[in-house]
């Protein structure tokens, strides 16, 4: 009886091992694909092919699973992610594998070593021994400017029709929403206010920003992007004093933006009673050794990530951004005076003007997020510098393509627009929403967060009043599309600005 079980035993075996080998050619060669598509897409982040193969494992049962060694992985992942950060993908036959085989073991190629799949790079941060306090409900806090615990919270716009101000008595933080939308009916179109933002600055000169633009009219698209901010802020403070480098400040970052779309749709009795929004939230830490910054002039798109420089210098900090739809953000250097675009290209997914790329909360036909161009960007700065972070509002106002500049102004042979190839129309905007920016500040004594939110705000007020003016006095006419006469785009209209390295 012994002999006839440890016979069985060993056939069983052979058979197990004949299996792994086949799985685990399946899988080199699914990753050998992904490569390639990779290759041909650039559009497809690098970084995102691993939280594509995190998400699928999350979704996996730990009952399912009978390998000890996957079942231990298995708990190790889900310890950092509560929920799957991708509910959907383009790589149909990865999937298909991976619900299909959930008890795989793959020596060669660790799925959570995300070195492996990205060349996002790796900086230690300065580590601060000075908890949150994790009595603060971010939910709960109110419009405006709060003090608690050693923390600054900027949180609004209020509840007004008008757009509000927030502002930090130091002038370390300038938030300001507004509408550009016309007065119809004695009452303003577009209300309620669908733009949301929050700045937390914390001890160890840390920020955290959040600015979330709710998709369409209406209280659903308000609501959306409050519960984003708001779950996006919290994700971030509960987690940022565990935070060592770079690349757990990227899953940090993810993370978040996972939990604001889920926060979007739970609690619903119908998912299609949420409602959408994009988001860009990231943190400004401190490096733990400077480095110097190399000049770089282009994007790094192979990892969908932006090192913006000036030039060869040394560097004590570093902002990361996730995104995920239209919002932008910029760097304003005190030390050059010069601005730049942190998230270069999150446009160039658009189908057209009413697209925003990607959007949180249920968009697609199953009812799940529009995941295109989610993204993480980074750049270097320094303290004094300030940062901008920007909806769509303010954004589609400094577009060259809005206000009715042709192509061939900026040395194109094209005629349209649509011409022009993508890339170069990215940096052509990008560059010129830059110069744009340069030319408010420039008429500044002493650039601040306050003067470069309001320079922004008037220049998009004046530049969209014909288009309001028109809609006014002819209330049942559309707009003409007419860019020369009609320049910019009337839109909720938010900038929430802020000084690096400040609140020490």
């Amino acid at each position: 009886e012994r002999d006839t079980y440890f016979n069985d035993l060993n056939e069983l075996k052979l058979k197990y091992d004949e299996q792994q080998k086949h799985y685990k050619i399946m899988l080199k060669n699914l990753v050998q694909k992904h490569n390639s598509l990779l290759e041909k897409y650039q559009k497809l982040s690098a970084s995102s092919f691993t939280s594509v193969v995190g998400s699928l494992i999350d979704d996996i049962s730990i009952e399912s699973i009978s390998s000890p060694s996957l079942q231990s992985l298995h708990a190790q992942h889900t310890k950092t992610r509560s929920t799957p950060l991708f509910r959907e993908n383009s790589i149909t036959n990865l999937t298909t594998f991976l619900e299909t085989r959930p008890d795989i073991i793959e020596q060669e190629i660790n799925l959570f070593d995300e070195d492996k799949f990205s060349r996002f790079p790796k900086y230690k941060l300065f580590f601060f021994e000075n908890h949150m306090n994790s009595f603060i409900e971010i939910n709960s806090l109110e419009n405006g400017v709060s003090e608690i615990g050693g923390e600054l919270f900027v949180v609004g716009p209020s509840n007004i029709g008008e757009g509000s101000i927030e502002k930090l008595v130091s002038g370390t933080i300038y938030c300001r929403t507004i509408t550009t939308y016309p007065f119809l009916d004695k009452q303003r179109a577009g209300y309620p206010i669908c733009d949301r933002f929050i700045v937390a600055q914390c001890k160890g000169a840390r920020t955290i920003v959040a600015v979330a633009d709710g998709c369409n009219w209406g209280v659903r698209p308000k609501e959306a992007a409050t519960i984003a901010a708001q779950t996006f802020i919290s994700s971030i403070r509960n987690r940022l004093n565990a935070i060592k480098d770079t690349l757990e400040l990227r899953r940090l970052l993810l993370n978040g933006m996972c939990n604001a779309d889920q926060s979007i749709i739970s609690g619903k009795l119908d998912v299609w009673e949420a409602g959408t929004c994009t988001l860009l939230g990231g943190v400004v830490m401190k490096l733990e050794t400077p480095i110097i910054d190399p000049d770089l002039s282009e994007p790094n798109h192979s990892t969908n990530c932006l090192v913006l420089t000036t030039n060869s210098c040394l560097k004590n900090f570093i902002f990361l951004c996730a995104s995920i739809g239209d919002c932008k953000a910029y760097l304003y250097s005190i030390k050059m005076q010069k601005s730049k675009e942190i998230t270069f290209g999150n446009r160039a997914t658009s189908k057209d003007p009413t697209d925003p790329g990607g959007r949180l909360g249920p968009i697609t036909k199953q009812g799940k997020a529009d995941l295109r161009n989610l993204a993480i960007y980074f750049t270097f700065c320094n303290e004094g510098d300030i940062i901008l972070v920007v909806s769509d509002g303010i954004y589609d106002n400094l577009d060259p393509e809005a206000l009715g500049l042709q192509p061939k102004i900026f040395g194109c042979t094209e005629k349209t627009w649509g011409e022009v190839d993508i890339e170069l129309k990215e940096k052509i905007k990008s560059n010129h929403a830059c110069s744009v920016i340069d030319k408010l500040v420039d008429l500044q004594s002493q650039p601040t967060p306050e003067s470069i939110t309001e320079a922004l705000i008037k220049y998009c007020e004046s530049l969209t009043q014909s288009s309001r003016r028109f809609m006014e006095q002819n209330p049942l006419l559309k707009l003409p599309s007419d860019f020369k006469t009609y320049p910019g785009k009337l839109d909720h209209t938010t900038c929430a600005a802020f000084i690096v390295g400040a609140f020490k």
